[in-house]
């Protein structure tokens, strides 16, 4: 850009964006605390936008692009635990990365958040989506390959080094990937607040070396894959991180992903290096609906709009919840019958599951019973239900007072076959006047479901034999 007037307009645009005052709040989160600058967040009628960092990196990388979005979004970036001006832990993962990005996002208020996130900050960002699709509305990735081929190797393992001078200090900082491409203005600010001085009065690096120990990435990849979660991936034009392999095998895993934005003569750090043609491709992004948002559960936000309500709606069903002596057999029904799938469950492995539809929507939560411990189990609900227990028969079976549980379902076909191979009794009815054929089944425990084929084509009402 050229000199007008002594500045040159990419340092006067820096200047507005730097001076614009962030509010700094702080959350604990599972034992740390996780700080996070915000924008805008007295607009509590907008909705929300995360920016999420890179590896090392910290959220006032995000200073000269995030005043932008104020007037059209509740703006706030944080820093992840072990990074920037959040505590540490013991030890970190991307699992909970993402619990730290659902915990801001309901510590600041926001609804119907949009992630933009940068590289490394995309694995977290796509998990939270995935595990809270009332809260995250869409994902922007940034050069992030999250779905490449793992061979389980971490960046090298860093000393914790310090400095006598701050000089010294910013003297040392580099990029990973190094990069020639970033203006001298935009790298002295991001490195300036990558060093604290220590105690001891030398100077040291935010980030804390245990980030880059593996860790579980390769588990969340395995179960954020093949999810029609809504997102889209921009690049840049020049980056050698980013290559056509890793796009292809981003698109293939993230089958709702939109075509790929460009962002020329940018390499990896796209935010550093190009920051003006950056916001303008994820403004563009942003100022149309992703087409995968519409099978997104709503937020209550937009359902009071949608009933043109200014207070709370009616409550809406959730989830329901199945307590089994048999937890393998459920699941096995619930994914290889119905069609769902098993994902991410918070709870003691073996203890339980949570089954989530094609939207990534958890719906049915499957609680385990031991069979051998009949009154510890009884014990256990009289503690967290009181007198209601008082009426809960563990030795009975079914659905018990209530009817049935319903899905909305297609391929009606597809769905004989599954519970034709399993050899399962079950009931199908026609009603031609509604356009819409049923299916009575009951799942291992007894629960009686209705599957709801709507404008399907079916053969005549019959029962099969039990």
């Amino acid at each position: 850009m050229a000199d007008i007037g002594g500045e040159r307009p990419l340092s006067a645009w820096l200047r507005a964006a730097w001076g614009s005052p962030a509010e700094v709040r702080a959350v604990e989160v599972e034992g740390a605390i996780v700080r996070y600058r915000g924008w805008g967040l007295d607009q509590t009628d907008k909705p929300g936008l995360i920016l999420a960092h890179g590896v090392l990196a910290h959220a006032r990388w995000w200073d000269h692009i995030a005043p932008h979005f104020v007037g059209r979004y509740r703006v706030v970036a944080p820093d992840f635990t072990g990074m920037g001006d959040s505590g540490r832990r013991p030890a970190y993962s991307r699992a909970q990365y993402a619990r730290e990005l659902i915990a801001v996002a309901r510590h600041a208020g926001l609804r119907d958040v949009a992630s933009v996130a940068h590289s490394f900050g995309a694995t977290p960002a796509l998990h939270a989506a995935m595990i809270e699709p009332r809260l995250f509305q869409r994902v922007i990735a940034i050069d992030a390959r999250v779905f490449h081929d793992h061979t389980g190797k971490e960046l090298p393992r860093q000393e914790e080094r310090s400095y006598a001078t701050l000089d010294e200090a910013l003297s040392r900082y580099r990029l990973i990937p190094p990069s020639a491409g970033v203006d001298p203005e935009i790298l002295a600010y991001v490195a300036r607040h990558s060093v604290l001085r220590g105690d001891d009065g030398r100077w040291k690096w935010k980030f804390d070396p245990a980030t880059l120990v593996p860790n579980d990435r390769a588990g969340m990849v395995r179960e954020m894959s093949f999810r029609r979660l809504p997102v889209d991936l921009i690049r840049g034009g020049a980056s050698a991180f980013l290559t056509d392999e890793h796009i292809a095998s981003f698109r293939r895993h993230m089958p709702a992903c939109g075509d790929p934005v460009e962002v020329p003569m940018a390499n990896h750090h796209v935010l550093l290096e190009q920051p003006v043609a950056l916001l303008a491709a994820i403004n563009g992004l942003l100022s149309r609906p992703h087409p995968e948002e519409e099978a997104r559960p709503p937020s209550e936000a937009k359902r009071c709009q949608a009933f043109g309500r200014r207070s709370r709606v009616m409550p809406r069903l959730e989830h329901w919840n199945v307590r089994t002596f048999d937890l393998p057999a459920t699941i096995a029904f619930y994914e290889d019958v119905v069609g769902l799938r098993s994902g991410h469950f918070p709870g003691r492995l073996g203890s339980g599951a949570w089954l989530y539809d094609d939207a990534g929507v958890p719906v049915v939560h499957v609680v385990r019973l031991d069979p051998l411990q009949r009154d510890r189990e009884m014990a256990r609900l009289a503690e967290r239900l009181g007198e209601l227990a008082s009426t809960i028969d563990l030795e009975y079976a079914g659905s018990g007072v209530v009817d049935h549980v319903a899905f909305a379902c297609d391929d009606l076909v597809g769905m004989r076959a599954r519970i034709d191979q399993h050899g399962l009794p079950y009931r199908l009815a026609e009603f031609p006047h509604l356009g819409l054929v049923q299916i009575l089944v009951n799942d291992p425990n007894g629960v009686t479901l209705e599957l709801n084929f709507r404008e399907a084509a079916a053969p005549s009402a019959q029962a099969a034999p039990a």
